[in-house]
């Protein structure tokens, strides 16, 4: 009688242990799914805390095991990245996703730039250098060495309180004409713009006269299309003539066209 309550026991704890042996393995295989699904993601903190968010445009192919420990292969067009942020990091559309995901730079085991097959053995390096190859980067080093001759172009621009299309199309030709890159396009400047403050007819003129320090070439290029400008409007206005008058007094340049 012993022997048999003992059998049927170990039967019963060898059907348990099956049972439940098959319940893990039917979740793994669920876990599995939702990663094809994309039903869950580990959370692998916010980019929103970056420092210093820098915009690139790269599709990589990436090997990636996340907080949980799952590991999958994702297609990612990465939109920006900051590499002090959590170690490095980027942010973009996960195409096993279809949605917006972050990735650390440390949890990454495998990386390729999708456009020429290149395995990449740092990540964020490889990101800083196709930034600086960028359009958005010609536009960041714009605003920096040329600070002045784009606030007094945006300042004529807006004189009569409008900032029109063609007045537009002129200041991205200036911009692409300082900065050499034809890359440049409307929608970079008018980011350009937004951190362009307003001027006073006071600071107008300091930075004119800064401009005075700059190549003849420069000046003349700024000056020929505060003149264009103002010449795509049928009736002149009062400040926008100010404008450009002090313009032509001070940089002491005659206009290309």
């Amino acid at each position: 009688m012993e022997t048999l309550v003992i059998g049927l026991f170990l039967g019963f704890a060898l059907a348990y242990l099956m049972l439940r042996r098959q319940k893990d393995q039917s979740h793994n295989a669920l876990k599995s799914l939702d990663n094809f699904k994309g039903e869950s993601d580990a959370w692998e903190g916010t980019f929103w805390e970056a420092n210093e968010p820098t915009p690139v445009d790269v599709v990589v192919l990436i090997d990636y095991t996340d907080a949980n420990g799952l590991s999958t292969q994702r297609t990612v067009t990465v939109r920006q990245f900051d590499t002090e942020h959590l170690g490095g990091m980027f942010i973009g559309h996960c195409h096993l996703r279809n949605a917006t995901r972050t990735f650390r730079a440390d949890r990454i085991t495998t990386c390729v730039d999708s456009e020429t097959g290149e395995v990449i053995s740092d990540v964020m390096a490889f990101l800083v250098q196709r930034y600086e190859k960028s359009p958005e980067s010609s536009a960041r080093k714009l605003l920096e060495s040329e600070y002045d001759a784009l606030r007094v172009l945006l300042y004529v621009g807006r004189s009569d309180g409008q900032f029109r299309q063609a007045e537009r199309q002129i200041y991205l030709e200036v911009c692409q004409a300082i900065s050499q890159d034809s890359r440049l396009t409307r929608e970079i400047i008018d980011r350009l713009i937004e951190n362009l403050e307003g001027l006073s007819v006071t600071a107008f003129k300091q930075a004119v006269t800064r401009l005075t320090k700059q190549s003849v070439e420069t000046q003349s290029l700024v000056l020929d299309a505060a003149q264009r400008m103002i010449a795509t409007q049928k009736t002149v206005h009062a400040v926008e003539q100010e404008a450009i008058d002090y313009m032509r007094q001070r940089l002491a340049v005659n206009s290309v066209r």
